[in-house]
């Protein structure tokens, strides 16, 4: 990389909070957490905001029991791979199951994206599967162009809830100018730059392609942030109409009154 991009990456990383440390980014409320700890004495008080999910649905949930609560007609199709079960049952199930390429897979248990992918056949998934050696979730791949992350609360005993916050992603794109390679574009977006291990093991055999004039890729279909995706302030959305088509679907969830859903659409 040309020191000049190098230096400007770095001071884009000091002087933008959006690229700062998690432990960073949220010093300060370590100590608000502290202070609420002590004051409702209990280190998992949060716990108790969905008592419907485990911890609350803060950490070491099952993904798969979540979407269970979630009425079927909003929820892309999913099954469940325990750790223990061979190759060739991974396969009978994603058979038995009507799945096509590409899917989803996902740890059934995880968090920020982690180990989250693509897989576009069979070859990916056996690549994918070696070392795992916990619960998967298959899900049905939804290729639609736009996701919206929607943020919503209801107090208990409540029948209305309001949406906190929305944002449109944004997904890690590059385009070609008909003159660099995959990896020199890669290593000029900031937000590929620091995952360049990840994607030089992803498109061992692409980097050194060049990319046509105007055509525009994307490396990275997972729509977490530190995937490279933008998050985009989307509160304009927000409406009444809005509002109560998330008390219907929360009201059937049940003990679920915060949380943020991730959805896919085709247009806004």
């Amino acid at each position: 990389m040309k020191k000049e991009n190098q230096i400007s990456f770095f001071f884009s990383k000091l002087f933008n909070y959006e690229y700062w440390s998690f432990w960073i980014f949220y010093f300060p409320m370590y100590f608000y957490g502290i202070y609420l700890a002590i004051k409702s004495r209990s280190f998992m008080y949060f716990s108790t905001t969905n008592p419907g999910m485990k911890y609350s649905g803060v950490m070491g949930e099952s993904k798969y029991k979540v979407l269970s609560t979630i009425p079927l007609e909003y929820v892309p199709k999913t099954i469940l791979i325990p750790s223990s079960i061979s190759y060739s049952s991974i396969l009978k199930l994603i058979q038995e199951n009507g799945f096509i390429y590409p899917f989803i897979i996902k740890p059934d248990k995880g968090e920020r994206g982690k180990d989250v992918e693509m897989i576009n056949d069979e070859s990916e998934l056996k690549s994918y599967l070696k070392g795992k050696s916990f619960d998967l979730n298959i899900q049905e791949y939804i290729d639609l162009d736009l996701e919206i992350g929607v943020l919503y609360h209801r107090i208990p005993g409540e029948k209305t809830g309001s949406i906190t916050s929305m944002v449109q992603k944004g997904f890690l794109s590059v385009t070609g100018d008909g003159l660099q390679t995959l990896k020199s574009l890669l290593l000029q977006e900031i937000r590929a730059n620091k995952r360049m291990k990840y994607f030089e093991k992803k498109y061992k055999n692409k980097l050194d392609t060049i990319l046509p004039k105007g055509e525009k890729m994307y490396p990275e279909p997972i729509g977490n942030h530190c995937r490279g995706t933008t998050f985009y302030n989307a509160n304009h959305m927000i409406n009444n109409d809005l509002n109560q088509l998330f008390d219907k679907i929360s009201l059937q969830i049940d003990g679920f009154y915060y949380g943020r859903f991730d959805l896919k659409v085709s247009t806004l």
